[in-house]
């Protein structure tokens, strides 16, 4: 049984890319979050720091790894499938098998870079896209 879960957090190192036996792309991000909440005065404060293990495959963990690379600690929002596993000292670790990893505006400045030749991406630009790949075909 798992749980979905979305998180914002920094990331605590560079991720490394890996390729499995098919030469399929994966890396581990390790990505550290707390929660803010107000506590019985009114105050807000944070909450006790949770490193995730993030499990990312394809060309999103590619990219995951190139943005550590160029910038840094860079603020993440994954999406999910929360599992709870034992190492082998028997230390429980919170490990992530990500459906989605974004960059968060929160707290920094993002550049975004799109591929030459690609149309952008979004729900509201889908028909727009569409449209400018069937205009190239002819």
């Amino acid at each position: 049984m798992f749980t979905q879960i979305t998180r914002t957090g920094n990331l605590t190192k560079t991720p490394t890319l890996f390729r499995d036996q098919d030469g399929g792309k994966y890396t581990y991000a390790s990505i550290a979050c707390s929660r803010r909440f107000k506590n019985k005065a009114g105050e807000w404060q944070s909450g006790p720091r949770i490193v995730y293990d993030v499990h990312v495959t394809g060309n999103l963990a590619a990219a995951v790894v190139d943005l550590a690379q160029r910038c840094g600690n860079v603020a993440l929002e994954f999406t999910g499938r929360l599992v709870e596993e034992a190492d082998e000292a028997g230390v429980i670790r919170q490990k992530v098998y990500a459906d989605n990893v974004t960059v968060s505006l929160r707290g920094q400045h993002v550049t975004v870079e799109r591929p030459k030749g690609k149309p952008r991406q979004g729900p509201d630009l889908a028909a727009e896209a569409s449209n400018a790949w069937d205009e190239q075909g002819d």
